[in-house]
């Protein structure tokens, strides 16, 4: 499968193809700058300074032997790298871009987030059509402000506040509570990754990690604020760990904050960190939830919950090489057990019949 190359302009008009690619790398991550390498020999560049001018866009595509391609990125050209051989093209997603423009006024806000960023953009494209449209779900209101100069890049990490989720396609600004699409479900374009030790040649988790600690753990809580001290603890909890405390500041409802630090930590909780060992790059999509079940033989490797892709990428040298990264997730080993329980009752019942 060969590696095609497309160049645009900024207003998105194709000006050239790159033909001589020699090696390309691309790293798609959520929530964050997605980055890429495309290199190519000197000797089939031609037209290099015009082609490859900063801010171009760039899209690369994967030759199928059937003639059809498929999409890999469609970014934009941050920069170049030449030696005497080759030209390494240094690319990045448009969400890089945001943290190229600024605000030129003093921003003093109330309302919802999907109109704040609305009259960012707008105010963007008034000085520079670049195109980009927003579509965002979220109702939340906020009061924010920020100064005369202030990257775009930093107003939209700030806005996420690790709540939701942004990524920029197709020359859309998607600002939503979830990017992606739910394949964990089965009627769904349904995804799912296995480590089964009973089905050795099915396996599509290449490794997997798990870490208990009791320093994430806490049944008796001290909880401060400007004038209370109040005291939380859970009984059945210290009865079977002993008494694991910590204490916390809250300038909100303590009596709350308190209560649901312990509900949260009074388990013995389970992180895993489990990486997928897929060849196929459309397997799914940044942001995209896939079914992940491991069963090791022991209810302490056990694990049967949906996971989000993070990342992903390609590498494409002298041999493909393709990688996925699955959030880590934190599961309360009551509710795992829970879960071991109900498969091995539809086990008795299948065997019953």
């Amino acid at each position: 499968m060969a590696l095609i190359g497309y160049i645009y302009d900024r207003n998105n008009s194709l000006i050239g193809q790159l033909f001589g690619v020699v090696g390309f790398q691309c790293t798609m991550k959520l929530n964050d700058i997605s980055t890429g390498e495309l290199s190519i020999s000197n000797e089939s560049l031609q037209d290099a300074l015009i082609l490859l001018k900063e801010n171009n866009r760039i899209k690369v595509t994967l030759g199928n032997d059937d003639g059809t391609e498929q999409e890999l990125i469609s970014w934009y050209i941050r920069g170049i790298e030449a030696s005497l051989t080759t030209t390494m093209i240094k690319i990045e997603d448009l969400i890089s871009m945001f943290d190229d423009k600024i605000i030129y006024s003093q921003i003093s806000f109330t309302g919802t987030i999907t109109q704040l960023l609305q009259n960012i953009l707008d105010g963007l494209n008034q000085r520079e059509n670049t195109g980009i449209t927003l579509s965002c779900d979220v109702t939340e209101v906020v009061s924010k402000e920020y100064p005369r100069g202030e990257a775009i890049g930093n107003i939209l990490k700030d806005l996420r506040q690790n709540t939701y989720e942004y990524c920029v396609k197709s020359n859309i600004l998607y600002f939503q509570t979830t990017i992606g699409i739910d394949r964990s479900l089965i009627w769904n374009d349904y995804r799912e990754l296995v480590w089964d030790l009973n089905s050795p040649l099915d396996r599509s988790i290449r490794d997997a990690k798990l870490v208990m600690d009791i320093k994430q753990m806490c049944n008796a809580c001290l909880g401060k604020d400007a004038t209370n001290l109040i005291i939380a603890e859970d009984v059945a909890s210290i009865g079977k760990f002993g008494r694991i405390e910590r204490s916390i500041s809250n300038n909100g409802n303590i009596q709350e904050a308190v209560n649901n630090y312990i509900q949260e930590r009074k388990d013995s909780i389970k992180e895993f960190d489990i990486a997928p060992n897929i060849s196929d790059f459309f397997f799914c999509d940044v942001g995209d939830m896939v079914r992940v079940y491991i069963n090791s033989g022991n209810d302490i490797m056990f694990y049967d919950w949906p996971l989000k892709v993070i990342e992903k990428s390609y590498t494409a040298w002298e041999m493909p090489k393709v990688t996925f990264k699955l959030a880590k997730n934190k599961v309360k080993t009551i509710e795992l057990n829970e879960k071991i329980k109900e498969i091995n009752r539809r086990v008795q019942k299948l065997e019953l019949k």
